[in-house]
């Protein structure tokens, strides 16, 4: 096992302001305030990285939780197994929901 360094850095300059956005300078306080830099670290712009692990050892693509901002992932790459929507494959639209939840 090993650390992972992520491959985001934070912006140099100012932020946009008036109506693009709050001003100021990169400073860390948003989200925005970051940009992936491919190659920086050791991993992708989703927080992951492809290879082996005592579950997969023929390799796989995994997601790593860092130190450093974005400390854990903020988006996911790929197409998701049918395994992972909710009741099941085949059981209604991505992400498993049909309609707002109940007493809604």
């Amino acid at each position: 096992m090993r650390r992972m360094r992520s491959s985001y850095q934070l912006k140099e300059g100012t932020r946009p302001g008036g109506a693009d956005g709050p001003g100021g300078k990169y400073d860390g306080a948003f989200s925005a305030d970051y940009e992936d830099v491919a190659g920086r670290g050791d991993l992708d712009e989703c927080h992951g990285r492809s290879g082996v692990t005592p579950e997969f050892p023929g390799g796989t693509h995994y997601y790593c939780v860092t130190e450093e901002f974005p400390f854990v992932a903020r988006m996911w790459g790929g197409t998701p197994d049918r395994s992972f929507m909710k009741g099941g494959p085949g059981m209604g639209p991505p992400g498993g929901r049909r309609g707002p939840p109940r007493g809604f």
